[in-house]
């Protein structure tokens, strides 16, 4: 029987977030997976046992890093100072003003 393993990276390393018999469940927990904020990557990797050579092995049927970090792109740097310079200059919204009394 194949398993899945839904892997994930953070801070630059690979861990085994859970296990899954079902390709299609393991799809969707990585595709739920990867849109947490502290997760730089996820994938889906197959575990296959060879019987001939009584050996397991791997195959990787989904991936996804996040990207802003892996591709050297000097304007993405630029776009990001800008904006927040963009935001930091607006008042805030739900500032409360108080009133002394005289």
């Amino acid at each position: 029987m194949d398993s899945f393993e839904i892997r994930t990276l953070t801070d630059k390393q690979w861990s085994t977030d859970s296990r899954c018999n079902d390709e299609q469940e393991a799809l969707r927990k990585a595709n739920t997976i990867a849109g947490e904020n502290y997760i730089d990557g996820v994938k889906v990797v197959q575990e296959l046992y060879d019987e001939e050579a009584a050996l397991f092995r791997e195959k990787t049927v989904f991936s996804y890093f996040k990207q802003d970090e892996k591709v050297f792109n000097p304007d993405l740097d630029k776009k990001k100072t800008r904006r927040r310079r963009k935001i930091s200059g607006q008042p805030t919204r739900n500032a409360i003003a108080v009133f002394g009394r005289d």
